[in-house]
């Protein structure tokens, strides 16, 4: 199996939507509703990708992006969020995303923007 996915949300619904279709396309998957706990989840399970769901300027979800890039420089985050606007996504790519990810999604572009990560493993 290839490495995993850590997709961060607070809401189980996502998580269980996410588990349903990256294990679908045979990913490994790690979820995580509790921010406090997602830099231990990296160091623990190496995830390729984080998926990292971001509420409209709460600090506390942009400081874990932060934070994650900091530990993580080279570990791609997909920034995802329902809160769209051009500084939304600008100030994503400011703080260390390396793609961006609009709520609602279409399934196929979610897995699009995956699969290039994973491609990234393989070469």
């Amino acid at each position: 199996m290839r490495k995993s996915i850590l997709v961060f949300d607070e809401d189980p619904a996502i998580l269980i939507a996410f588990k349903k279709v990256l294990q679908k396309e045979n990913y490994g998957i790690i979820t995580c509703s509790n921010a406090n706990k997602v830099l231990d989840l990296i160091k623990k399970k190496d995830p390729f990708l984080v998926i990292l769901n971001v509420k409209q300027h709460d600090s506390a979800d942009l400081d874990l992006l932060i934070r994650l890039k900091k530990l993580f420089p080279r570990l791609p985050v997909l920034f995802m969020t329902a809160f769209t606007n051009i500084f939304n996504e600008k100030e994503a790519f400011e703080l260390g995303a390396d793609d961006y990810l609009k709520k609602p999604f279409e399934i196929h572009d979610m897995l699009a923007k995956v699969r290039r990560y994973s491609d990234q493993l393989v070469k």
